[in-house]
């Protein structure tokens, strides 16, 4: 595919910036050619002299893509790239959503040929799927390697290397070094951001209140779920622990094990839980900052008293109840132990906080040293964030191509599909992490911001062929453009038959993104 356009994001402030002319009746000079890019070679003059300089903009890369896509733009250079509209294929044949996919391949298996392909895959294939891919391997813990593969997007490499700049212009590597070090970048609310705190392994000098009491709260949170995992705690009865409800708002972590989550204010969900319980072996989280928190309070009111219709006496609150709070005074008064309260602090996200005492949950279940691995895990991800050029950063790539797609296509949804069974409640997660991030209408800078944020929450979310079998017709064949992010690992946990069924599934992976980016020609069909 030719790599000689260079579309912009229509929100870039070069793009708002009015162009000028000093010279009576000659075009406006566009300030996108600092960029190197020959506006004038876009702009036709036969373009009516009404439109606005970014209706002029939209219509003239819309021709620019067209002429793409019917080969009429060639690159000498970019010989051993793959056209994906090919052998007779118009324009008019392709619905736009085949162009539209944004693949998160962690096998590392690259685009070939149409002839390659018939033959089946290849782990090396052309220089073209090289450019728009991306590796980042653990240097500690397990060998780990992520890829990140964009080769099937609409995006080229001027494209990319622009809306690097934009990032840079945004003052991303800045921001992200204060944030390192404990700087309040939280303007709104005079807070610092740290996260990467909460799974700090003594690599980052950090200044900031409450930092140096994450290792002890980490510490009482090994020590309590070694306590329940070994049956050294036990209920009110002797009985040991075997289900624990973790109280929350929002909550959307659910584990494989026998511990449900309430966050829901519709009595249904608090009532449907607890009938599964038994109060002589149930244990309940709480979690609230302030312990005030209207919905989280009103379920935990809930569940003691509920509980006490067989414990009876008060006492035997603080064996079955503990908190992820603050508030002494509040929590002591509910019935639970000050010994049991899990700190956390303002500069904890909601979003990001499962890295704190709202962890504790997950702790339980798994075991304190598989949370410490996740921890470990969430911070060789952070020194990849402090440590990585931004070109080389995958999920600055990733936010890119969001940008481009949000931006200048209009996309309105982002779908998720994760291949593996284990991800089941991933897109759950992330959406949050993204939509609470980018869902607002007002910047740092501007009282109300005229672009977009990155939508991850107007498509469905389903798990390999499921979705497949309810939602992926209309990101086929449907009216709507849909970028979607694919994401599977190499190897299964269950290798079942010598891995038919994983060998099966990523079958399926492959295949579904190859569809979206580059369908079939009649003949091939």
């Amino acid at each position: 595919m030719p790599r000689n356009q260079l579309p912009f994001p229509l929100h870039h402030p070069l793009v708002n910036a009015q162009p000028t002319s000093d010279v009576p009746g000659e075009r406006p000079k566009s300030p996108l050619t600092n960029f190197n890019w020959n506006l004038n070679d876009l702009l036709e003059d036969s373009m009516p002299a009404q439109l606005t300089f970014e209706e002029q903009l939209t219509q003239a890369i819309s021709q620019r893509t067209l002429d793409l896509l019917n080969g009429d733009i060639s690159d000498d250079d970019d010989d051993d790239e793959v056209n994906p509209v090919s052998n007779g294929l118009q324009v008019e044949d392709i619905h736009p959503n085949t162009l539209l996919s944004e693949t998160i391949r962690i096998p590392i298996l690259e685009k070939t040929t149409t002839q390659d392909r018939a033959e089946g895959p290849v782990r090396s294939g052309s220089q073209a799927v090289q450019k728009f891919s991306r590796e980042d391997n653990s240097t500690s813990g397990p060998d780990v390697t992520m890829l990140v593969n964009l080769f099937e997007n609409l995006v080229t490499e001027p494209v990319l290397d622009t809306l690097l700049s934009l990032i840079r212009e945004a003052k991303v590597e800045e921001y992200r070094d204060k944030m390192f070090t404990g700087e309040h970048i939280d303007t709104s609310e005079d807070r610092a951001v740290l996260h990467v705190a909460l799974r700090n392994f003594n690599d980052f000098n950090i200044s900031e209140s409450g930092v140096d009491e994450v290792q002890s709260v980490l510490n009482h949170m090994k020590e309590f779920s070694e306590a329940v995992r070994s049956c050294k705690w036990k209920g009110y009865t002797g009985k040991t622990i075997n289900t624990i409800v973790n109280i929350d708002i929002g909550a959307i972590f659910e584990t494989p094990l026998k511990a449900p989550f309430v966050s829901n204010i519709d009595g249904t969900h608090i009532a449907e839980t607890l009938r599964e319980c038994d109060a002589e072996t149930t244990l309940f989280i709480i979690a609230s900052k302030t312990f005030t928190t209207q919905k989280s309070i009103t379920n935990a009111e809930t569940a003691r008293s509920w509980f006490l219709e067989s414990a009876k006496d008060k006492a035997h609150v603080a064996k079955h109840f503990v908190a992820l709070s603050t508030n002494t005074k509040a929590v002591t008064a509910f019935g639970i132990s000050e010994a049991n309260m899990f700190q956390f602090w303002d500069w904890v996200g909601g979003r990001y906080s499962l890295w704190s005492a709202i962890g504790l949950s997950i702790a339980l279940v798994i075991g304190y040293d598989n949370f410490e691995q996740l921890l470990k895990g969430a911070h060789r991800m952070d020194k990849h964030f402090k440590e990585t050029p931004l070109e080389q950063y995958l999920p600055v790539l990733l936010a890119a191509v969001g940008i481009w797609y949000n931006d200048f296509y209009a996309s309105q949804a982002l779908t998720l599909l994760p291949y593996d069974q284990y991800l089941h409640k991933f897109a759950d997660y992330f959406q949050q992490g993204d939509m609470e991030s980018n869902g607002k209408s007002v910047t740092k800078t501007a009282p109300r911001s005229t672009t977009k944020p990155h939508p991850s929450s107007g498509m469905p979310q389903e798990l390999s062929s499921n979705g497949q079998h309810s939602f992926y017709q209309l990101v086929h064949q449907g009216t709507k453009i849909i970028p979607a992010d694919f994401i599977a690992p190499t190897t299964t946990h269950n290798p079942i038959d010598n891995s038919k069924h994983h060998r099966i599934l990523l079958s399926n992976f492959f295949a579904q993104p190859e569809a979206l980016a580059f369908g079939k020609t009649e003949e091939e069909v």
